[in-house]
């Protein structure tokens, strides 16, 4: 089943095809907590605590702990990556791409060399370690070494242990899906397109162990009527969704993103106008970052056909107006848009930058962005949201003025000047 602190994304999910990278995510948390000082999720429920490690972007190591070294910090985000494509293939791989982040980051290995007490050591006499050589600034403060507890000994005894466990499940697991029959693979496009919101990863259209649909208190008579919908219906993608946004409007945020899960697994990963559709009602609702995400997933069916400039606008709206939301995490949002659009997830991190009031940085990615693609509208539009930040409406006034007079400029665009310009005035 798991333990909710430890549990790994697909593991919530219930999904049934687990393998080495479950072990992997599982002994990554445990190295999380032991660098950071705390688990990665924790909250009062363990529902929370689950929901968390499906949709909720990993807490950066270095935020909440400034002292953990940048390169340990780049083996944990790949070993908790939501996605098991995305972590490391054998745990041995990760042993070795911890070590050597470790002593990249000039820190020693400390407990490496562990002396067990033998059966005959039992009178008291303990096995001594050589001594530690301290170098010039240590020497004179150096005080004496005090005793290990027998305790100490135990712990390390189980960490060991229960590192070798799951070291030993690992490679079972690896193993068995070594064995087992190939499965059939839906070919990946092109360009991989990432949602740019804790989405779940679509399905083949098969439905999995059928879930109870959420408990909600004083439920409207819509959400009551959607309920019902997806009760009587519940293979029916669109009856998931609408009881997904029905939940949405009542504000029961984590168990309508739950419903549309469903809905995506049961609609499959080329149902165009499902995404499409539940695009737009995400958008129609300024649940932006969810929007994006789905407008990204619609992007992806085109493969190796262009996608269409409505969809670039809709995608490039969603995104924009996303960025703003301050709790959300650059790392699991911003990176992934810059795979649809490098300028595009420069703006976008510039904004986000903005509204988190570090202004140097959000010039920078401006900058960034401009670079790529001259004359960028929402560059032009972001500058806007700096000069009015920082107090400068006059500047403001002529940036937005300035904006592209003609019909390529996005219409979001020129609605949101107009705005704009009516508060300045």
């Amino acid at each position: 089943m798991g333990t909710p602190q430890y549990i790994s994304p697909e593991q919530a999910m219930g999904k049934k095809d687990l393998d080495a990278g479950t072990d992997i995510y599982s002994f990554g948390v445990m190295l999380y907590e032991m660098v950071v000082g705390q688990v990665p999720f924790s909250a009062d429920t363990p529902f929370s605590v689950i929901h968390d490690h499906i949709y909720t972007p990993l807490p950066l190591p270095r935020k909440v702990n400034p002292n953990v070294p940048e390169s340990v910090q780049r083996v944990l985000l790949k070993a908790l990556a939501k996605d098991r494509l995305d972590r490391y293939v054998l745990t041995e791989e990760l042993v070795t791409a911890f070590k050597e982040a470790w002593t990249e980051a000039g820190m020693p290995m400390q407990g490496t060399a562990i002396v067990m007490r033998s059966t005959a050591a039992k009178d008291g006499a303990a096995s001594k370690k050589p001594p530690v050589i301290p170098d010039e600034k240590t020497a004179v403060a150096q005080t004496p070494v005090k005793k290990r507890s027998p305790w100490m000994w135990a712990s390390i005894g189980l960490i060991i242990l229960l590192c070798l466990t799951v070291m030993g499940l690992a490679v079972r697991n690896r193993i068995n899906h070594q064995l087992a029959p190939p499965a059939m693979k839906t070919p990946a496009p092109a360009t991989q397109v990432f949602p740019a919101s804790p989405l779940p990863e679509p399905g083949n259209g098969v439905p999995g162990e059928q879930q109870s649909l959420p408990t909600v208190q004083n439920a409207s008579p819509e959400l009551v009527a959607a309920m019902d919908t997806a009760a009587k219906h519940p293979n029916d993608f669109d009856a998931h969704l609408g009881l997904s946004i029905a939940l949405l409007e009542a504000k029961e945020f984590r168990p309508a993103m739950v419903e549309l899960e469903k809905a995506v697994e049961l609609a499959g990963p080329n149902n165009r106008d499902f995404f499409l559709n539940a695009a737009e009602k995400f958008a129609e609702r300024e649940a932006w970052g969810v929007a994006a995400g789905l407008y990204l997933r619609t992007a992806s069916t085109y493969r190796n056909e262009s996608v269409p400039r409505e969809l670039e606008d809709r995608i490039h709206e969603a995104v924009y107006k996303a960025a703003e939301q301050k709790d959300l995490q650059s790392i699991d949002l911003f990176e992934r848009v810059e795979v649809f659009s490098p300028a595009l997830g420069h703006v976008a991190r510039g904004r986000h930058a903005l509204y988190q009031g570090n202004f140097e940085e959000t010039k920078a990615q401006m900058a960034n962005a401009e670079k790529i693609i001259p004359n960028m509208p929402e560059a032009k539009m972001l500058k806007a949201e700096i000069e009015m930040k920082m107090g400068n409406m006059k500047e403001a006034k002529d940036t937005l003025l300035a904006l592209p007079p003609d019909p390529e400029t996005p219409e979001w665009i020129r609605i949101m000047a107009e705005n704009y310009l009516k508060i300045i005035q």
